[in-house]
C-alpha cells in the first residue's frame, strides 16, 4: 500500500544517507496528518502554524504562487490575491480541526511561530524534548532560510519584528 511504499522510501533516503534517524519536513495539507500518524504511529509529528492573517498576507503575495498567475493571467489580477486569501483560511480551518482531532495524542504536537519568534530557546528545548533530541546552543542561530513573501528579504535567527510583516500587507477590514 502507499504507507508502505513511503515508509520504505524514507528509510531507505535515510539508511543511504548513513543517518540513524529520519525527519522529513514538508508541508502537508492537515488532513494527512492523521494518515502520516498511521503510518508512524512512533514518529513525532511536529505541527507548526501562525496567525493566520500572515498566512493569508503571504499567499496573496508569494511569488512562486499567486504573483505566478498574476503574471499568467493578467486579467485575473483583481481575484487572484482574493483566491488566494480565502485559500489560506480554508487551510487554516482544515488545519484546526486536523490540530482538534490530534490534540493529545502521543508523537503529537502542535507548536506556534510566534512562540518561536518571541522565546526562541524555551520553544527550541521544547520541541527537542518533545523530538527526543538534545538540545544544543547551536540551535538558537539558525541561517538563513528562504526569503519572506512579504519583505522578499532572507533572514537568519530569530527575529520577533518579523511575526507583524503581514501588517503592512493586508487591509484594514482583511486583517480583522
Amino acid at each position: 500500500d502507499l504507507g508502505t511504499f513511503f515508509r520504505v522510501l524514507i528509510e531507505e533516503a535515510t539508511r543511504c544517507r548513513g543517518a540513524h534517524r529520519a525527519a522529513v519536513k514538508f508541508p502537508v495539507f492537515p488532513s494527512y496528518i492523521e494518515k502520516l500518524h498511521t503510518w508512524w504511529p512512533e514518529a513525532r509529528v511536529v505541527h507548526i502554524s501562525r496567525d493566520p492573517r500572515s498566512i493569508a498576507a503571504s499567499k496573496t503575495n508569494d511569488p512562486g504562487g499567486t504573483q505566478k498567475l498574476i503574471k499568467r493571467f493578467p486579467a485575473l489580477r483583481g481575484l487572484l490575491p482574493h483566491i488566494g486569501m480565502w485559500f489560506a483560511v480554508l487551510q487554516y480551518v482544515w488545519a484546526s480541526k486536523a490540530h482538534a482531532r490530534m490534540a493529545g495524542r502521543r508523537g503529537y504536537r502542535l507548536f506556534l511561530y510566534e512562540d518561536l519568534m518571541q522565546h526562541p530557546e524555551s520553544t527550541v528545548r521544547e520541541l527537542c524534548e518533545f523530538c527526543e533530541l538534545e538540545f544544543d546552543e547551536s540551535m538558537l542561530n539558525p541561517a538563513a532560510g528562504q526569503a519572506s513573501s512579504v519583505t522578499g528579504l532572507k533572514t537568519a535567527g530569530f527575529d520577533p519584528s518579523r511575526m507583524h510583516g503581514w501588517q503592512a500587507q493586508l487591509k484594514p477590514w482583511q486583517s480583522r
